[in-house]
């Protein structure tokens, strides 16, 4: 059963990595992490110059970084897919179109694995992780799915081998995330603050 569920998700990645090509799939990716790393520099480096020029609007920090986080996360987002258009065109003229989308199946094939692994890893977390795991080892394609997300992550290597300004990019990056995350948990809180204050006065 597992064999079944797991080979027909996969096969849908690869038809949806054969029809979207290779392009579209990995500025597909790179769209969304890189732009999580942009959005995350962005409002960083800019949230203080936004609540100067808008003190009105963004005159608080929480919101600030919230709102600069999103305008570069959309506006990398948008560079990748006409980065793609643009090289999915640029394939189309050079007649290399069967190329785009066989690569395309490629990639959509390893990243529906990864992503079966991950869940798969998830699962193995859970209290009856341990008996799913089991079960299912005499089948095809548990293993080899699971062991996927280990594989790839030693093909990455380890963060700790990262070259020093590497490592230094890495864990700025990591210390900025944790602090929008900080910052936007405060300001939801304000929030809730403001609006049981509100919820306060209308009852008195």
């Amino acid at each position: 059963m597992f064999d079944i569920i797991a080979g027909i998700v996969l096969a849908a990645f690869i038809i949806n990595g054969l029809r979207n090509g290779f392009f579209h799939e990995t500025f597909g990716l790179i769209g969304i992490v890189g732009g999580i790393m942009a959005g995350v520099i962005g409002a960083n480096a800019f949230s203080k110059t936004a609540e100067d020029f808008l003190p009105g609007i963004l005159g608080q920090e929480p919101v600030s970084h919230l709102v600069i986080f999103i305008v570069f996360f959309v506006a990398f987002l948008f560079a990748t897919k006409l980065a793609a258009a643009l090289m999915k065109k640029l394939s189309e003229t050079l007649f290399l179109g069967w190329l785009n989308k066989l690569l395309g199946s490629l990639f959509g094939g390893i990243k529906g694995a990864l992503i079966i692994g991950l869940v798969l890893h998830a699962i193995a977390f859970m209290p009856f992780g341990k008996s799913f795991g089991k079960s299912q080892k005499d089948t095809m394609l548990y293993n080899p799915l699971y062991q996927s997300v280990p594989f790839f992550y030693k093909l990455l290597g380890n963060p700790k081998e990262l070259p020093k300004q590497m490592k230094e990019i890495v864990e700025d990056g990591s210390d900025a995330l944790e602090d929008t995350g900080k910052d936007i948990k405060e300001g939801i809180e304000e929030i809730d603050r403001a609006r049981d204050k509100i919820d306060g006065i209308k009852r008195d």
